[in-house]
């Protein structure tokens, strides 16, 4: 396949944006899923935090910025089927680490969380979102 036609409407099964549109301004997240959706035949799949989560600068990446979010009402609005991933939302902050110490025990219980959260987006740290297209 030549690079000029690799985003040919219908050319992918599947388009993944996994941790990337929080990263962009709204209408530019909107313009991605629009974008998505067009090269997409099967599905499409977003992984994002489950609202706005800040997020700044880090290792000197300005690019590691949130600088949207993103609810679970508005993907469905947007024909996606949600599925709460990462756990009970208060236990988890900026870059998903877990707020309190020992990291090692708060994601543990983090985890413990996930069986409740996946069915229960609501409450989840981040979410899942998953279009079908045919």
């Amino acid at each position: 396949m030549s690079s000029t036609n690799i985003l040919h409407p219908k050319s992918y099964d599947c388009v993944i944006a996994s941790d990337l549109i929080e990263h962009l301004h709204k209408k530019d997240g909107l313009k991605l899923l629009e974008s998505m959706e067009r090269i997409a035949r099967k599905k499409v799949i977003v992984f994002t935090p489950n609202g706005f989560l800040p997020q700044s600068e880090f290792d000197g990446n300005i690019y590691q910025i949130h600088h949207s979010g993103w609810e679970i009402g508005e993907m469905q609005k947007y024909g996606y089927r949600v599925i709460g991933v990462g756990g009970w939302k208060p236990l988890r902050g900026e870059r998903a680490i877990p707020r309190w110490k020992p990291l090692p025990l708060w994601a543990r219980i983090s985890y413990l969380t996930q069986p409740f959260t996946t069915k229960n987006p609501k409450h989840a740290f981040q979410m899942l979102c998953i279009k079908d297209l045919r």
